[in-house]
């Protein structure tokens, strides 16, 4: 995760933004999100919580796709 920039908050409600960073053997990818943060009261158990209301991908930059061919005999 990079470039996190807290984008507005209230008593209820937090958006944020960032860059998430993703790979497997076989994709790679760098995603710009923004999530829509609820905040949670504390409760006698747990201190406050965030709950994800709304996840958006606004820029996706794909680094390619390494697909393996395989075979088996």
């Amino acid at each position: 995760m990079s470039d996190f920039a807290l984008i507005s908050e209230d008593a209820e409600i937090m958006e944020v933004r960032f860059w998430l960073a993703y790979s497997s053997p076989s994709y790679r990818d760098d995603t710009r999100k923004k999530l829509i943060l609820k905040k949670l009261p504390a409760s006698d158990r747990s201190g406050a919580k965030l709950v994800i209301l709304e996840e958006i991908n606004s820029k996706v930059r794909i680094y390619g796709a390494f697909f393996h061919r395989v075979t088996i005999s």
